[in-house]
């Protein structure tokens, strides 16, 4: 049984570079799926290493499409710089993280990223909402929140966000 876990670790590790397309996309996510599964029977649940295992998808499937390189790379490209290799999927794994572990700030943040760069902002302003009570001593998360306010034309709430992470760290 832990043979199986092992090679089920390894095939993952091995094949998730390897696979590149929508389909594989799937694929990839079934084989991590497939890990865990192999973990629960031996190991029993552990929800750390769940939610370590979906911000990993989450983090592959936000990293950037493998592109062919450009005909002619002298002239400017009109192709999207912030493309994911798979945005939704990324984002229901960032989710899937979060809901095995509330503390996981950086499937938060990840989560923050994919809707920012995909010009979600009702998302973002509710997610900034949801991480505020949860990382309430994190200047970075405040200066997110007040930037985002002031963007949305919020400025007293944004100024009293910014106020609280200029107090958390004067020198920022």
């Amino acid at each position: 049984d832990i043979e199986e876990v092992l090679i089920c670790k390894a095939e993952c590790l091995f094949l998730e570079n390897l696979l590149c397309d929508e389909e594989d996309d799937n694929a990839c996510a079934h084989l991590w799926e497939n890990f865990l599964k192999a973990h629960t029977t031996v190991f029993g649940n552990d929800n750390r290493l769940e939610s370590l295992v979906y911000f990993h998808l989450g983090l592959m499937f936000a990293g950037k499409k493998p592109q062919e390189p450009p005909l002619f790379p002298w002239l400017p490209s009109k192709k999207d710089r912030d493309s994911f290799r798979n945005a939704h999927l990324a984002e229901h794994y960032f989710n899937k993280s979060i809901n095995m572990d509330k503390d996981n700030k950086d499937a938060y943040l990840g989560l923050l990223e994919i809707y920012g760069k995909t010009h979600n902002n009702s998302k973002v302003n509710k997610l900034l909402d949801r991480m505020i009570p949860l990382f309430p001593n994190d200047s970075a998360i405040l200066s997110l929140a007040g930037i985002s306010c002031v963007d949305r034309k919020s400025y007293i709430k944004g100024i009293k966000y910014l106020e609280q992470a200029a107090g958390l760290d004067p020198l920022d």
